[in-house]
């Protein structure tokens, strides 16, 4: 007999040492995936921190200027000859109230407390201020 036809299993294995094998030219190579994922993975995180700082930073910026606006109504509002009164103004509810204090030593004033409170309509935030003030004549 001649040379026969192949078998399937013949020529399978022919078929495997024509396929090219993938392997890595050097012993760092197949690290170099695992240095991608691990940069990504720290850009990511990075990126997510500064988010949030931002975040963060913008909501104290916020704060920061409501304080300072509810700090110049309630200044305006106790220079003002308001004894008693409420209502609303830039986004703050306001109440003043003036209580009698103690006579002051050898004179004829009286010192009144004066309290100014607001709450910010936006955020439901309190402030308040109070100072001494001379009585007004209707007081003493």
């Amino acid at each position: 007999m001649g040379a026969t036809a192949p078998t399937f299993v013949q020529a399978f294995l022919r078929l495997g040492e024509r396929t090219p094998k993938l392997r890595a030219e050097t012993a760092e190579g197949g690290y170099a995936a695992v240095d991608a994922l691990v940069a990504a993975t720290i850009l990511t995180s990075t990126m997510v921190l500064a988010i949030n700082a931002g975040f963060a930073a913008r909501q104290a910026s916020r704060a920061a200027f409501e304080t300072r606006r509810a700090a110049n109504i309630l200044r305006y509002l106790l220079e003002t000859d308001r004894s008693v009164g409420s209502g609303e103004i830039a986004g703050f509810r306001w109440d003043v109230s003036t209580s009698r204090g103690q006579k002051l030593a050898g004179t004829i004033l009286q010192a009144c407390d004066r309290e100014v409170n607001a709450r910010s309509v936006a955020t439901g935030r309190r402030y308040h201020l109070k100072t001494d003030v001379p009585c007004p004549p209707e007081a003493q």
